[in-house]
Order: structure tokens, then sequence, then C-alpha cells
């Protein structure tokens, strides 16, 4: 079956580029004690590299605001270099390693979520998606491709 968005059986494994686990890794890091966000880049359950956005959150410490303007002109980079956006990602300071329940009631479907939390100074990091109720996430699979 082909996958399409809007199908249930989209994202249900995930690869991920060694260089985007680094480049998330290394945003959330350097964002500390600030949540970081950003937009995973790749195609249909690849994802190749990722590109980082502002957090223009009022309290960064605990939440994340994309703007409006930056998202715009970021995806249009993307899409003129023949890539696609299949997600966002965020990070967790205080070492939380699930998504809120305020993720949850700002996602959008057909979306992967990925999420850097930390144990100690070493960041984790999972993937999500949302279930098709959009009424939790469901954790995504994922292997990591050495390039």
């Amino acid at each position: 079956m082909e996958k399409t968005r809007g199908s249930s059986q989209l994202y249900d494994f995930l690869t991920v580029s060694l260089n985007a686990i680094n480049e998330m890794s290394t945003h959330a890091l350097h964002g500390l004690p600030n949540e970081v966000c950003g937009l995973l880049v790749g195609s249909t359950d690849l994802i190749i590299s990722t590109r980082p956005l502002k957090n223009i959150a009022q309290n960064q410490t605990n939440r994340y605001l994309v703007d409006p303007m930056e998202l715009i002109d970021i995806e249009e980079m993307v899409y003129s270099e023949g890539q696609d956006i299949i997600g966002i990602y965020h990070s967790h300071p205080d070492g939380t390693s699930r998504l809120s329940s305020m993720d949850l009631q700002n996602a959008l479907p057909n979306w992967v979520y990925g999420l850097v939390s930390f144990d100690g100074n070493n960041p984790k990091i999972r993937f999500w998606k949302l279930s098709i109720d959009r009424e939790k996430f469901i954790e995504i699979p994922f292997k990591i491709l050495a390039t």
C-alpha cells in the first residue's frame, strides 16, 4: 500500500540521519536552560536534516513558540532545495521525555514530533505522531543512518 498523508500507515518507522540527530542534540544543548525548536527536513519516513527556529515564547524555559514569518521563510528555502518538512522538534530542558498536554493541544495531524530531553547533560531523542483520533501521541520507532 502506498503511504500518503492522512494514512494510518504514515510514519510507522523512521530512518534518521546521524547528522539530524547531532543537529538536534547540539541545538538543544546550546539552548539550555531554555527550550529550543526546529523543523525536521527530509522525505516520507526519512529525516535528513533539521532547520533550527528561534523560540519567541515569553517563558522559554518550559514553552516554545515559532515566529510565523521565520517559518514561512525556512519553508520556502527547504522546498526550493527539493526537500519536505515532515515535522518539528523541540527540547524539554527539565528532562521530561514525553510530550506534554500543551504539545498535544497544538499538534497538527501528519507531522512527526521530535523531542530532545536530557538525562543529566546527555540528550535523548524520541519521535511521535498524532493518533488518528487526535487524542494521544504514538511513539515512532527509528533507526539512525550513519552518513
